[in-house]
C-alpha cells in the first residue's frame, strides 16, 4: 500500500466482530507503523477484553465509540476504555451493560482528565448501575460536551455526578424530555434542582422523542430549562424531534407546543437566557426510511411545524432555524443535493414517487 493513502483509510477504524480483530493484526504486520495513524475506533464486540491490548496499541488514538454490545459486564467496559490513554471524546451507542463477579476483582487503570466529549445513546443498565461504576474509577473534570439520550436506564446518581464535575467547563448539555416511566423526568428535573450553575454553557439541546407511543407532556422542557440554576452564556436552544412515524410528529406538535404552561416561548426564554439568538428544531429521521428522502416531505413537515408555534402563540420566528438529521444524531445535518434535494443515499425501491403524494 502506498504510504500516502495510509492515513485517509486508516484513520478511523471499526471492528464489528472478533475476525475484524485478526485480520487487523494481518494489516499491522503487512504495514509496519500503521496503527501510530489511527485516531477513532469503533468497537461492536460484546465481551471485548480480548481486544484490550489492540486498543493499547493505537498510542494516538483520541476518539473511543462502543456500539451495539449486548451484556457486556463492567469490568469488560473499564478494561477497553482503561486501555486507551487520554481519550478526547467518548461515546456508547446502544450498550447493555451488565454486573459480573469480575467486576470487583478488575481494578483497570482508567485515565478521563482529557475527555472533551462524552455521550450515552440508548443504552441500558442493569441495575441502573452504569456509569456511577465507571466514575468511581476515573473524574473527568474538563468536559465540554455531554449527551444522554434514551429512557433513564442509567444511574441517576451518576449522571448528577457527572453534570457536577462537567458544569464549570460545560458548553453543550443535551438531555431527554420524555419517559415511559410516570416518576422518571421529575426526578431528573429534581435533580437538575440541586446542580451548581452552568456558567459556559452555550447549547442545550432536549430530546423530543417518542419511544413507543410516548410523547412530551405536562411541559417536561418547560420544568428541564427551569430546572437550570444558571446559564449566562446560554446563546441557543435546540429541540430534537425524532418524526418517523410521522403520527408521532403530530402527537408532538399537539402536546409539546405550547412550550410553557404560562406566556410565550419567546418571552420565556428571552426571561431565562438574556443572551439567547437561535432556537433550533432538528428534524431527526432513521436514513433508511423513505420519509428522509422527498423534497415535498420535508416542507410538509416544517410548515406544519410553523403553523404549530403560529397556533401556539410561541412568537419565536425570528430565532427560528430548522435542520434535518439522521437518527445516529451525526454532528452535521444531512446535506441534501442541490438539483433534486435528496438525500446523498439511494432512494429504496418502490418509493421513487414519494414527493408526488399529498401530505
Amino acid at each position: 500500500m502506498r504510504s500516502w493513502a495510509v492515513k485517509p483509510l486508516f484513520s478511523a477504524v471499526r471492528f464489528r466482530c472478533v475476525e475484524d480483530i485478526s485480520l487487523w493484526h494481518t494489516a499491522v504486520d503487512w504495514t509496519p507503523g500503521l496503527e501510530t495513524v489511527v485516531r477513532m475506533v469503533t468497537f461492536s464486540v460484546s465481551g471485548g477484553g480480548h481486544a484490550v491490548q489492540y486498543l493499547a496499541s493505537f498510542p494516538n488514538m483520541k476518539e473511543l465509540h462502543l456500539c451495539e454490545m449486548f451484556r457486556c459486564s463492567i469490568a469488560d467496559i473499564s478494561q477497553l476504555v482503561g486501555a486507551c490513554s487520554r481519550l478526547r471524546a467518548l461515546s456508547f451507542k446502544g450498550v447493555y451493560s451488565v454486573k459480573s463477579a469480575s467486576d470487583s476483582l478488575l481494578t483497570p487503570q482508567l485515565n478521563l482528565s482529557a475527555l472533551k466529549d462524552l455521550t450515552f445513546l440508548h443504552c441500558v443498565s442493569q441495575d441502573k448501575i452504569f456509569p456511577l461504576e465507571l466514575l468511581g474509577k476515573s473524574q473527568p473534570n474538563c468536559l465540554r460536551s455531554l449527551t444522554f439520550v434514551g429512557q433513564v436506564h442509567y444511574s441517576l446518581l451518576g449522571i448528577e455526578k457527572l453534570l457536577w464535575f462537567a458544569a464549570p467547563s460545560l458548553v453543550n448539555l443535551t438531555m431527554y424530555a420524555t419517559s415511559r416511566v410516570e416518576s422518571e423526568i421529575p426526578q431528573v428535573v429534581e435533580m437538575f434542582n440541586h446542580l451548581p450553575a452552568f456558567p459556559v454553557l452555550n447549547t442545550l439541546s432536549i430530546v423530543l422523542d417518542p419511544e413507543q407511543g410516548v410523547v412530551p407532556n405536562d411541559h417536561h422542557a418547560e420544568q428541564l430549562i427551569n430546572a437550570l440554576d444558571s446559564a449566562p452564556h446560554l446563546t441557543a436552544l435546540i429541540l430534537r424531534i425524532t418524526i418517523f412515524p410521522s403520527r408521532y410528529f403530530r402527537d408532538i406538535l399537539r402536546l409539546a407546543f405550547p412550550l410553557c404552561s404560562s406566556g410565550s416561548m419567546k418571552s420565556f426564554l428571552t426571561r431565562r437566557f438574556p443572551l439567547i439568538q437561535r432556537i433550533v428544531f432538528h428534524f431527526c429521521l432513521q436514513t433508511q426510511p423513505p420519509v428522509h428522502l422527498p423534497c415535498g416531505y420535508r416542507r410538509w413537515m416544517e410548515h406544519r411545524l410553523r403553523q404549530r408555534l403560529e397556533e401556539a402563540g410561541e412568537d419565536v420566528t425570528e430565532y427560528l432555524e430548522m435542520e434535518w438529521f439522521d437518527d445516529e444524531f451525526e454532528l452535521d445535518p444531512v446535506v441534501y443535493t442541490q438539483t433534486h434535494e435528496k438525500a446523498p443515499w439511494e432512494v429504496e425501491t418502490g418509493f421513487s414517487n414519494y414527493d408526488s403524494y399529498e401530505w
